[in-house]
């Protein structure tokens, strides 16, 4: 895995993502694996580039729980994981221009 995306994970489900700012793909890159419902990714083109049209087929999911996406988009911050027993799994510091899945 790329050292500025950390998974977070216990008992074998995946908790989080964090992407740090510092990640910057030389080419397009998904974050999240395409199984996951809500899908993250980095498009890279160069100037002037344009994104092939295209559309998504409708997928019949069951959804379970909700998923979020936040942007660090100014200062810091502390995010804390916990797995489904509420037990502290891992907390990270955020800075200006992190993501967290």
């Amino acid at each position: 895995m790329e050292p500025n995306i950390e998974i977070i994970s216990a008992d074998e489900k995946m908790l989080g993502y964090i992407i740090k700012k510092s990640l910057l793909p030389p080419k397009t890159k998904f974050i999240t694996i395409p199984e996951h419902p809500f899908q993250l990714g980095y498009i890279v083109y160069p100037t002037g580039g344009v994104i092939p049209r295209h559309y998504h087929k409708p997928v019949k999911r069951e959804i379970h729980n909700s998923s979020e996406a936040l942007i660090v988009l100014k200062g810091e911050c502390a995010i804390d994981f916990y797995d489904q027993q509420l037990k502290l799994v891992a907390s990270r510091e955020l800075i200006e221009g992190d993501i967290v899945l």
